[in-house]
């Protein structure tokens, strides 16, 4: 199938937009950064013809960089507030939806990476090191995966991976930081279940409002995983 100029088009705009924007995990680039990145891979990643073009675009656009992504601080901390996991520093499961409504395309790839007996490193190590252990996952992911890509802290100790285009997860980083270093088992689920486990999360949401009927069905989903 021939690809369009619209599909070789919106990787670079989404790219740019998610580098410039601040993250709840991952502070913005600046203009002449991102441009940077998307001319280094450019040929590999993108079009070359589109960069160039882009390119040209983005050097006249005026971003006021200052200004926070939010209004104002208020809006900031709701966001932070209803969005991020305090934890895992990641989004949480509110900001599936968030996502969905405002570009489905942003989650055309999923993938879900499950940490297998974080549980009994907690009860050996302690929480906090087990905490600890959540927020260098994520900033292993975070500096291994596309820009655009957005990490959420699912269920417990799964995060789900989301981006416009196709991706892979960064085995051997994680081996080395949950294996080798922590002894946690980890499983990477991809695109066709980890789908079919984002849509039952975002129904059971629409669902429940009962936190007790909440648990037990996270409890179910997280079965349905194994």
């Amino acid at each position: 199938m021939q690809t369009t100029m619209l599909q070789k088009i919106l990787p670079v705009a989404n790219a740019f937009d998610a580098m410039t924007s601040a993250r709840i995990y991952k502070p913005r680039k600046t203009q002449e950064a991102a441009i940077q990145e998307l001319l280094a891979l450019s040929g590999s990643h993108y079009d070359p013809e589109v960069i160039q073009a882009a390119v040209t675009y983005f050097r006249d656009l005026h971003l006021d960089l200052a200004k926070e992504t939010h209004k104002s601080a208020i809006e900031a901390h709701r966001f932070s507030f209803y969005y991020s996991d305090p934890v895992s520093q990641a989004y949480n499961c509110n900001y599936i939806k968030l996502l969905n409504n405002q570009n489905p395309t942003n989650g055309k790839f999923k993938q879900i990476l499950q940490l297998k007996n974080l549980k009994q490193y907690n009860q050996s190590h302690g929480w906090q090191k087990g905490n600890e252990l959540l927020r260098q996952t994520v900033q292993v992911l975070s500096n291994h995966l596309p820009e655009s890509a957005s990490i959420i802290r699912m269920i417990c100790d799964d995060f789900l991976i989301m981006n416009y285009s196709a991706f892979s997860l960064p085995q051997e980083a994680l081996d080395k930081l949950l294996t080798d270093e922590a002894g946690i088992e980890f499983a990477i689920i991809e695109n066709g279940k980890a789908e079919a486990l984002v849509e039952e999360l975002i129904k059971m949401q629409s669902e429940l409002t009962n936190d007790t009927e909440y648990q037990a069905r996270l409890l179910h989903l997280q079965q349905l995983a194994l």
